[in-house]
C-alpha cells in the first residue's frame, strides 16, 4: 500500500538508524538501503519541498507570549491547553500530541517524555 503523503523526515532517519545499528553491531553485513545521504535514495527521491510547499507557523514575539497565555487561558478547548502545555515545555506539537497522562508527575512537576525512535 502506497502513502499518501512523503515519508517525513523523522520517519526517514529513523529508518537509516534501525538498520545502521544491526550493521554496526556485525548482525548484518552489506549497506544501508535507507541511508539519505550519499546513497540512492537521495537521486530516487525528489526533495520534499519539489512535492509540497512547507508552511510554518509564524513565531509569536517574545513580548507578546504574556498576552497569548493569558488569553490562551480563558479558552477552555483541547486545542488551547495543548498550545499552552507545547509553550511552557518548549516542546515540539507532535511531541505534546504523544504525551500521556502517565509520563506527567503534577506533584514534582516533571514530565517525563519517552520518546520512540
Amino acid at each position: 500500500m502506497g502513502r499518501a503523503q512523503p515519508l517525513p523526515a523523522g520517519e526517514a532517519r529513523a529508518g537509516n538508524a534501525k538498520l545502521a545499528v544491526p550493521i554496526a553491531m556485525g548482525y548484518r553485513s552489506g549497506e544501508n538501503p535507507a541511508q539519505w545521504k550519499g546513497a540512492a535514495l537521495s537521486h530516487l527521491l525528489p526533495p520534499i519541498s519539489k512535492v509540497r510547499t512547507v508552511e510554518h507557523h509564524k513565531a509569536v514575539p517574545y513580548k507578546d507570549v504574556p498576552a497569548l497565555m493569558a488569553e490562551l487561558r480563558n479558552n477552555d478547548s483541547v486545542s488551547a491547553r495543548a498550545l499552552m502545555f507545547t509553550i511552557l515545555t518548549v516542546s515540539r506539537t507532535g511531541e505534546t500530541r504523544g504525551a500521556e497522562r502517565a509520563e506527567i508527575d503534577k506533584a514534582q512537576k516533571v514530565w517525563v517524555c519517552h520518546l520512540s525512535a
